[in-house]
């Protein structure tokens, strides 16, 4: 395929929430099955950018070599803020509300003292 040419082209993963924002921009969309794949489509010129969740692309940008990094930059705001959250059912809410606390808490924590950026760094390693 060799260097984009003509039209923007942006990948993103497969049936992600963000594909059909980039389809509806008229905006070509090149989908993948996972992120290093985004990596690859960009360090070989073969898409312009590419769209992914930052706390799971940082760490395996982080993985690449100076000269990879060198070639990636990486946008200050996102291209769309998407929250998500933890669900659980009434019945499960109304039999152990404790535990659902418990993990809501856990979450909210390890989001403030930096775990969860470093198990999202371990997740990036064993892939």
């Amino acid at each position: 395929m060799g260097d984009v040419e003509g039209e923007l082209t942006i990948a993103a993963i497969r049936g992600g929430s963000i594909t059909q924002d980039i389809k509806s921009l008229g905006i070509q969309l090149k989908e993948v099955s996972n992120d290093l794949q985004l990596i690859k489509l960009l360090l070989t010129n073969r898409v312009h950018a590419f769209v992914a969740l930052e706390n799971m692309l940082d760490p395996k940008i982080d993985n690449l070599s100076f000269k990879e990094r060198a070639q990636i930059e990486k946008t200050v705001l996102p291209m769309v803020r998407k929250d998500y959250y933890i669900a659980f059912s009434n019945d499960f809410y109304k039999k152990h509300p404790n535990v659902a606390w418990v993990i809501w808490n856990t979450i909210k924590q390890i989001k403030e003292d930096g775990e969860l950026e470093k198990i999202f760094k371990k997740y990036a390693q064993l892939q």
